[in-house]
C-alpha cells in the first residue's frame, strides 16, 4: 500500500511539472508570435515579401501553440478515457501533421525567396509584390491542407479501442506507408538545403563591388545581411528537425519501455513538437534586422510612456504640496514666487525649496538667506 501511495504521489508531482512546462511553453509562444505579428502589422516598412513570409511562419506557430499545446495537455497530463479513442487521436495526429507541414513549407518559401533575391536580384525586384506573395501563401496553405487530408481521411476508420494517441499514430504511420517521413518531409528539407547552398555559393562568387553596385538601400540588404538571412533560415530548419527527433527515436525504443517510461516519452514527444513554435519568433526578432530595429523602437516607446507617467505622478504630487510656511510648520521651507519672474538662467522653476536639501544648504547658511543666494 505504501509503495502504491508513493507511486501515486510521484505521478501527481510529474503531472504538475508537465502541466507547468506546457503552460510556460504556451505563454512563450503566444507572446513571441503575437509580438512579431504585431510589429509586422503596425509598421508599414516591415511589409515586404521576406517579412511577410516570417509573419506567415509566426501565424502557423501561433495557431500550432494555441491548438496543439492544449490538446497535448489533454492527452499527456489529463490522460483519461475522454482523451483517447479514434476521434481524438485522429484529430490530434491530423493537426500535428498539418501544422508541421505548414511550418516546413513556410521555411522552404523563405529560402526560395532568399535565393531569388541573391541569384536573380533584377528579376526579383521587378516582379516582387506583396499581393503576389500573399497569393503564394494562400496556395501553400491550401496545398498542405489537401495533402494532409488525402493522407488522414482514409485513416479515420482505424479503430484500436481507447488506446493512447501515440499508439494510433504508430498505426497511422504503418497504414499510410510512412509517406510523410519518407517522402514529403525529405522533399522540403532537401529543397531548403539545396537553395540555401546555392545562395551561399552565389554570395561567395559575386565580387564585392558588384554586390554593392546592385544594392538598393530601401529594398535589398547587403551581401552580409543576406548571408545572415540564409543562416537564420537554416537555424529554423535545424530547430524543426531536432524537435522531431523524439518521434523518430520513439519507433525504435517504444516496445522495450514500461508504462511509466512510456508516459515520460509521450510527454517528451508532445513537448518537443511544440518547442519550435515558441523559439522561432524570438530567433526572427533577434536575427532579422528590421524586426530587431522595430522591437527596439517599441521598447523605447514603452519606456518613454512609463517615464512620462511617473513624471506626471510626481508633478501631481508636487501640485498638492503645502502653500505656506504655517502648513509645513516653521522655517523648514521657504516659498519665493519672485523666482518665476527672473529672466534667463536665473529663473527658478521649483516653487518650494527645502532646507534639508544639501545642495541648497551648501550655498546658504540659513533658510532666510536662500532666496538671496538663489538670485545671486
Amino acid at each position: 500500500m505504501a509503495s502504491s501511495g508513493d507511486e501515486s504521489s510521484e505521478s501527481d508531482y510529474m503531472k504538475a511539472v508537465q502541466f507547468t512546462l506546457f503552460i510556460i511553453l504556451l505563454l512563450a509562444a503566444v507572446v513571441g508570435n503575437g509580438l512579431l505579428f504585431f510589429l509586422y502589422v503596425r509598421n508599414k516598412t516591415l511589409r515586404t515579401m521576406h517579412n511577410a513570409l516570417f509573419a506567415d511562419l509566426s501565424t502557423v506557430d501561433f495557431l500550432n501553440s494555441v491548438i496543439n499545446i492544449p490538446l497535448s495537455i489533454c492527452c499527456v497530463v489529463l490522460d483519461n478515457v475522454s482523451f483517447r479513442g479514434k476521434t481524438f487521436a485522429w484529430t490530434v495526429s491530423f493537426l500535428h501533421t498539418f501544422f508541421a507541414l505548414l511550418s516546413l513549407s513556410a521555411i522552404t518559401l523563405q529560402m526560395i525567396d532568399r535565393y531569388l533575391a541573391i541569384s536573380w536580384p533584377v528579376f526579383y525586384k521587378a516582379n516582387k509584390s506583396l499581393t503576389k506573395i500573399m497569393a503564394v501563401i494562400f496556395v501553400k496553405w491550401l496545398a498542405i491542407l489537401v495533402i494532409a487530408l488525402s493522407i488522414y481521411v482514409p485513416l479515420y476508420d482505424t479503430d484500436i479501442g481507447h488506446a493512447p494517441v501515440l499508439d494510433y499514430r504508430a498505426v497511422y504511420t504503418r497504414k499510410s506507408g510512412q509517406r510523410i517521413p519518407k517522402y514529403i518531409v525529405p522533399v522540403f528539407v532537401l529543397t531548403i538545403l539545396l537553395f540555401g547552398g546555392l545562395s551561399l555559393r552565389n554570395l561567395k562568387k559575386r565580387p564585392a563591388h558588384v554586390a554593392n553596385a546592385t544594392q538598393n538601400v530601401h529594398n535589398s540588404p547587403n551581401a552580409r545581411a543576406r548571408k545572415k538571412a540564409v543562416y537564420t533560415i537554416l537555424i529554423l530548419l535545424s530547430i524543426s528537425l531536432v524537435c522531431y527527433l523524439p518521434v523518430v527515436i520513439k519507433g525504435v525504443i517504444w516496445l522495450g519501455l514500461k508504462n511509466q517510461a512510456r508516459q515520460r516519452l509521450v510527454f517528451v514527444i508532445m513537448f518537443m513538437l511544440s518547442i519550435s513554435s515558441a523559439v522561432n519568433p524570438y530567433i526572427a526578432l533577434i536575427r532579422v534586422k528590421r524586426y530587431e530595429d522595430k522591437l527596439k523602437v517599441l521598447t523605447n516607446s514603452i519606456k518613454a510612456i512609463c517615464c512620462n507617467t511617473s513624471q506626471a505622478d510626481v508633478e501631481n504630487n508636487a501640485g498638492t504640496a503645502p502653500q505656506n510656511d504655517e502648513e509645513i510648520g516653521g522655517n523648514n521651507t521657504v516659498r519665493d514666487n519672485s523666482f518665476r519672474a527672473l529672466p534667463g538662467e536665473n529663473r527658478i522653476k521649483l516653487s518650494v525649496i527645502r532646507c534639508d536639501d544639501s545642495s541648497v544648504i551648501s550655498r546658504a547658511r540659513s533658510c532666510p538667506d536662500i532666496a538671496t543666494t538663489k538670485r545671486t
